[in-house]
């Protein structure tokens, strides 16, 4: 077993901004491939995704209590959200059925983001989802969301729109408005999820301050699901 450098950690790297394009272009090269060769998923349930976004509504009740000020803002983004998650749904639908008949859903690595990955010469994800594969076997945009997402997160969108531009490029998997939209909203999901962990970490804090951390860190993936979801209204035939 050998000892990766914690310092090339994609996550450590891009706190001290010395993520480049050159790291980018590589990255996503990588996953493509990976891609391009993991195994296609014919069979899927595409409507639990937006079940497992409206989890999120079982913790409006802890925000409203221990956030503070912000609990009843975070709660309406909440509602609002789910709101537009089942509209989007059940608009496009017929899009995700599509996109798994296409063999856009695959068995993907299901937790990639910057933690979990080495910036090496070669870029290397590690810690792959191998406990669920559920979580794992899943429309590769929804994968590569997650990485732009946390990009976003760390404050670095030319970063995210640059992998997705050579992802893309490699792997054509955004082919049309409508997909462009699913990005969106696979990025709202993700900020969603990480909302949550938060708050469930926040839970099972020892002390005060560590819980107004978490939940601070909760707030700020809330906002951004908030973003992108306006994003999406913006972008909708019915908006």
């Amino acid at each position: 077993m050998k000892k990766l450098d914690r310092n090339r950690q994609m996550d450590v790297l891009l706190l001290h901004n010395k993520v480049t394009g050159t790291h980018i272009t590589r990255l996503a090269e990588k996953i493509a491939a990976f891609h391009k060769r993991t195994d296609i998923i014919y069979k899927k349930d595409c409507w639990d995704l937006h079940l497992k976004f409206n989890d999120l509504a079982a913790e409006i009740p802890y925000l409203q209590q221990f956030a503070g000020e912000a609990g009843e803002d975070r709660a309406d983004i909440i509602n609002r959200a789910i709101d537009c998650s089942n509209s989007f749904m059940e608009r496009q639908h017929h899009l995700l059925m599509g996109r798994l008949e296409a063999g856009y859903f695959r068995d993907c690595h299901g937790d990639l983001h910057s933690r979990n990955i080495f910036l090496l010469p070669s870029p290397q994800p590690f810690d792959c989802i191998e406990f669920n594969d559920e979580y794992r076997q899943i429309d590769v945009l929804n994968e590569v969301a997650f990485l732009c997402m946390d990009l976003e997160a760390f404050g670095r969108p030319e970063l995210s729109g640059m992998f997705i531009s050579d992802y893309n490029r490699f792997f054509p998997a955004i082919r049309s408005p409508e997909e462009q939209q699913l990005f969106l909203y696979y990025k709202a999901y993700r900020a969603n999820i990480r909302a949550k962990v938060n708050v469930l970490r926040a839970r099972g804090a020892d002390d005060d301050l560590g819980r107004d951390a978490l939940l601070t860190e909760a707030g700020k993936y809330l906002l951004l699901m908030d973003g992108y979801l306006n994003d999406l209204n913006a972008g909708s035939p019915a908006s």
